[in-house]
């Protein structure tokens, strides 16, 4: 059997405490507790249950964090303005969005999000709103937008692109940019199916049912392997090496299938509960192993008010030999 150096390059620290902050994957021995100690991922990720939401909808925009979460607008028993916070475990009504839409996107945090677009019925909505965890503030519309394309990114530094079949790109500061970037492949309905940053960017599925995979770097959008399968109203937490996308399907909300990206290949994992698609997530907020999904479609179809929270569980634990 060979070593842990001669495998990682590395010696065994010998410690008389577990260190406070250690590195996943970073292994020691415990002189205390005389036991040989790893840090990192502790098994598979599982799907649990969370707080209802107050208005079931479809077509949500989602932000933020599994612990402080953002729920706006979608599609009720009318369009909706309705915006909720989520503290990890209860969802609560506050500001109403200034504006009654389904399809919206955006990004941000809890506290500082911003989104545009979507349907308002009789017209697209350019306007975009900025939260500051209170309030809503309207600032310069997007006259791109679009209803259903995708969103990420922060307040100060955020990116959109594609819905009803456009390969557009904008950026977003306070006001909006036409970058002539084009996705390679048009995209509907893909609202949150967009996660990273402004310029590390993952986008995935359209309506109709695809499983088209692309990487944006600030300049270009570029292919990639495309999803373990085809859909569209997926939602999505994480950065681009390191992604998580879940439900939606072909027929956009009938899917339960969750699936990793690593920046060059996907794999599936656990899948969620309740079948759905048009689900809030977190974005590029959240993380692939710290995820939400709030409200959206099920078959039927109706609205959901349900919320399933993603963990895949990490801390140190002993290495035995068993």
């Amino acid at each position: 059997m060979s070593d842990y150096n001669v495998i990682a390059g590395l010696k065994i620290k010998y410690l008389s405490a577990d260190p406070s902050n250690p590195e996943n994957g970073q292994v020691w021995y415990n002189s205390s507790t005389d036991s040989l100690r790893v840090s990192g991922v502790l098994g598979a990720g599982a799907w649990a249950s969370g707080g209802t939401v107050n208005t079931p909808r479809r077509y949500v925009f989602g932000a933020g964090t599994q612990t402080a979460s953002l729920l706006v607008n979608g599609y009720a028993t009318g369009f909706s303005n309705a915006t909720e916070e989520y503290n990890g475990s209860s969802w609560t009504s506050v500001t109403n969005a200034p504006f009654s839409v389904y399809n919206s996107a955006g990004g941000g945090i809890q506290t500082a999000a911003f989104l545009t677009g979507g349907d308002l019925g009789s017209s697209i909505n350019q306007v975009t709103g900025e939260y500051d965890g209170s309030n809503w503030t309207t600032t310069n519309n997007n006259p791109n937008a679009k209803n259903g394309g995708g969103g990420c990114g922060t307040q100060t530094a955020g990116l959109y692109a594609g819905g009803q079949g456009s390969t557009g790109t904008q950026t977003y500061n306070g006001s909006w940019t036409s970058t002539g970037h084009s996705l390679n492949s048009q995209r509907t309905e893909v609202a949150c199916a967009m996660t990273g940053t402004s310029t590390a960017a993952l986008i995935v599925g359209s309506s109709p049912s695809s499983n088209v995979t692309e990487e944006y770097n600030g300049s270009s959008w570029t292919s990639q392997t495309g999803a373990p399968t085809a859909g569209y109203a997926r939602s999505s937490s994480g950065i681009q090496t390191a992604a998580l996308y879940y439900g939606g399907g072909s027929s956009g909300f009938g899917g339960t299938t969750a699936a990793e990206y690593n920046g060059s290949s996907w794999s599936n994992v656990s899948d969620l509960a309740t079948p759905r698609g048009g689900g809030g997530s977190g974005k590029g907020a959240g993380t692939s192993s710290l995820a939400f999904m709030a409200a959206g479609q099920t078959p039927g179809p109706s609205n959901s008010n349900a919320t399933e929270e993603w963990t895949v569980p990490s801390g140190t634990a002993n290495i035995s030999s068993s």
